[in-house]
């Protein structure tokens, strides 16, 4: 889900019926979702653009509400295979990191962000010799 034109109401969409009852069990949970954080997105691989990536993370925090977005990768997703990958799993057997520790490093988020430019870089070129 990209995120374009989806609105995601803490406690679930308000009752379009003006019973205060229900407004208020509604008003009730999205309090409740609002006190214990908001919307928690969860990314489970990082897409080759980073707009997409950036509409996702969108999707928590959205008119004010409380949110929070993370991502999780693999230096087996196509992204960091293709490109930089190796590189990150020569310098983890190097540092004798173990292969199953989550590893959260500003490097690692740079090789993302390259990749990513890296990728969208190419894409770009390939439309522009559409119209040449």
């Amino acid at each position: 889900m990209a995120g374009r034109g989806v609105d995601i109401v803490l406690g679930g969409q308000p009752p379009s019926n003006s019973k205060s009852k229900e407004k208020n069990n509604w008003q009730e949970k999205h309090d409740e979702v609002v006190r214990l954080g908001g919307l928690y997105v969860l990314g489970t691989e990082k897409h080759e653009s980073r707009r997409i990536d950036n509409q996702l993370r969108g999707r928590s925090g959205r008119q004010g509400d409380p949110g929070e977005s993370r991502f999780f990768v693999s230096l087996e997703d196509d992204l960091m295979r293709i490109f930089g990958g190796e590189q990150i799993s020569k310098m983890m057997t190097f540092l004798n990191f173990p292969e199953d520790q989550p590893l959260t490093h500003s490097m690692v988020t740079k090789a993302i962000e390259q990749a990513q430019v890296k990728v969208e870089g190419f894409n770009f070129d390939i439309r522009k010799h559409l119209v040449d």
